[in-house]
């Protein structure tokens, strides 16, 4: 939070994502190997440096929490930026939590638990905006046929599309699923509709911890801060994603504003609804992908 107030206070934009890619970076070094890094505060360390370019390349850590949870708080503050009401009400809910002369008391571990709202909202931002969409596959150990789609043969790596699932209609509904709602989660879904760390006893051991995280950084940030659209030059930044295994912003600018000492927060992720425009199927017969053939599904037979 000192790092944000400083640029706050300098009124010029900068770039938030590169300030979550520091902190994550920080909370990994201390909760998993004790070492106080400071990069917030160090950022050119060269041994820093020479670290962060091996580890992020590596799958292992960037699926524990680098490059995934701050990318997940990046989309999280462009949520907060072009959905007020829900921002509202969220501050609301943490300052319910908090007394008003207590901004930079740390939350304790029971309070966050409390926090039922804070849990909908980071649940609903991770179901729009799953942040590695492509790592949930398992491979076919004999033939097996699927009425309507064909024979997927043995040693077949199949993928599960999580758009489809984390966007179908009969899963998530009344309510659009392509309407950011977080009080979707007060009704108990399928546990195989929300799928953002995988499924199974594969999935993502460091679950827990990032959620932990996410709710920590946002209790803290809008217990002093509002994030607001910044218009035109938030449109701009639409293309700028790096599509790795994690779809991530590149840079995300913010200028500065007023009102609960707010910052502006670029809008940086709408291009995923260009990226991913196929017409939503059942969750069940979702799409499968396999070196040397490609089944043609037609989703109408799924309706």
């Amino acid at each position: 939070m000192t790092k944000l107030t400083e640029q706050y206070q300098l009124g010029e934009p900068f770039d938030i994502y590169t300030f979550l890619k520091r902190f994550t970076m920080d909370t990994i070094w201390s909760c998993g190997f004790g070492l106080d890094i400071d990069m917030q505060n160090n950022p050119n360390d060269s041994y820093l440096i020479q670290s962060q370019r091996v580890f992020s390349s590596e799958y292992c850590l960037m699926a524990v929490g680098y490059e995934t949870t701050s990318t997940a708080l990046a989309y999280a503050s462009y949520v907060l930026a072009t959905h007020p009401n829900e921002q509202l009400k969220l501050q609301e809910h943490i300052d319910s939590h908090f007394h008003p002369d207590t901004d930079n008391d740390i939350p304790t571990y029971e309070t966050i638990l409390k926090m039922e709202y804070l849990d909908m909202f980071i649940r609903e931002v991770l179901r729009m905006y799953p942040i590695v969409p492509v790592v949930i596959n398992r491979q076919s150990t004999e033939d097996f046929h699927i009425s309507h789609v064909g024979t997927i043969p043995a040693g077949t790596i199949v993928t599960v599309d999580i758009y489809s699932v984390h966007f179908d209609p009969d899963l998530w509904g009344p309510i659009d699923p392509n309407v950011f709602y977080p009080e979707r989660f007060a009704t108990k879904w399928h546990p195989l509709a929300w799928i953002p760390f995988g499924i199974g006893p594969r999935n993502c051991v460091g679950m827990r911890f990032a959620l932990m995280e996410m709710k920590l950084v946002l209790i803290l940030l809008l217990k002093i801060y509002s994030i607001i659209d910044c218009g035109e030059q938030t449109q701009r930044s639409t293309k700028e994603l790096d599509e790795m295994v994690v779809i991530s912003p590149k840079k995300c600018y913010n200028p500065s504003a007023n009102s609960r000492q707010t910052y502006n927060s670029k809008k940086f992720y709408y291009g995923i609804r260009e990226v991913t425009n196929f017409k939503t199927q059942k969750w069940l017969e979702c799409r499968f992908t396999y070196l040397g053939h490609k089944p043609n599904i037609d989703p109408d037979e799924y309706e």
